[in-house]
């Protein structure tokens, strides 16, 4: 890799670390979530209606 693709690398890993550090909003669940690819990272930790 040249200093160039080490540079771009490291600005898009500056971006991961922001979205990251980000504020996330509350989980709410939306008539097309069902239907969505990436319904899954969303409902990660949490839980369904009557899961304890």
């Amino acid at each position: 890799m040249n200093e160039q693709g080490q540079r771009e690398v490291e600005e898009a890993m500056k971006g991961v670390e922001s979205v990251l550090q980000s504020h996330i909003p509350p989980f709410r669940k939306l008539p097309y979530c069902s239907k969505c690819a990436y319904k899954d990272f969303c409902y990660a930790g949490e839980e369904e209606e009557g899961e304890v």
